[in-house]
């Protein structure tokens, strides 16, 4: 989510005699100090409040100027910062119950306030103590045993997934369990088939599908302490041929060639 920036007004009478505000500190440049603010609906004059959801709009009084309108206040900042994503955090709210989730509450204002894709991970999973997984393109996934769900960065949209399917993930937080890329040594149906077995054996799996002539991603996601996971991430520091790379990765796993058609003649 893009994060909630502090915008403190003072509400005073005006010259009709109905509340308005007027911002007397702001971290938004859009909303400086000294900027009018119109309420839906008003506090009462004489407090200050926070803003939450607003929009800076063009003054059709005054061509050139532009005044605040607000859809939400507060007192406290964090509160205001709730109510100014709440939608989000209600899209936050659903995802968890599609999981099965409980979420944590104090982290889910955390969401509000987070730029960062990396750090918004790792809130996402300090909010439902579920594993996430973050991609190069802000999107995120929460897994639940074989169910998983896909979020975008800014909550907007959601999907129910079933794993495996292909995506592409670079950073997990997890409280127990770690993830390899093996990104060099499958072609896309050999990834998928791998993904599908791996899967069906209880081992969380996600795959690529690339152009013909290009290998494809197998992201692997094991328990911490797993030997297995070890042995992979051994295995993909070392320089070596794509065929012979694959034979060492199903073994480690456990999955006859044959059982992903896999072909060891690969280019260099």
């Amino acid at each position: 989510m893009i994060p909630h920036k502090k915008v403190l007004v003072e509400v005073i009478r005006g010259s009709r005699g109905d509340p308005i505000g007027v911002v007397r500190e702001s971290e938004d440049p859009q909303a400086p100090p000294g900027m009018v603010v119109l309420f839906s609906s008003p506090p009462s004059v004489g407090e200050k409040v926070y803003l939450g959801r607003y929009v800076v709009r063009p003054s059709k009084k005054s061509p050139g100027r532009h005044y605040v309108k607000a859809f939400s206040w507060a007192s406290d900042p964090r509160e205001a910062a709730r109510r100014a994503h709440a939608r989000e955090i209600a899209n936050v709210q659903a995802v968890a119950a599609e999981l099965g989730v409980e979420l944590r509450p104090e982290p889910v204002l955390e969401l509000a306030l987070t730029a960062d894709a990396g750090a918004l991970a790792a809130v996402l999973h300090r909010a439902t103590g579920k594993t996430v997984l973050a991609s190069p393109y802000d999107v995120f996934i929460l897994l639940n045993g074989r169910r998983g769900i896909l979020v975008s960065r800014d909550f907007s949209w959601f999907e129910p997934k079933i794993l495996p399917f292909s995506a592409l993930f670079d950073e997990i937080h997890s409280d127990e369990h770690g993830m390899v890329v093996l990104d060099d040594a499958f072609d896309a149906f050999e990834a998928a088939e791998l993904a599908r077995i791996l899967v069906d054996r209880g081992t969380p799996a996600l795959y690529t599908s690339p152009e013909s002539g290009t290998l494809a991603d197998v992201t692997v996601i094991l328990p911490k302490s797993s030997k297995t996971l070890e042995k992979l991430l051994l295995t993909k520091k070392h320089q070596i041929p794509p065929g012979t790379k694959g034979m060492i990765y199903l073994e480690i796993l456990g999955v006859r060639p044959e059982e992903i058609s896999f072909s060891p003649f690969k280019g260099v």
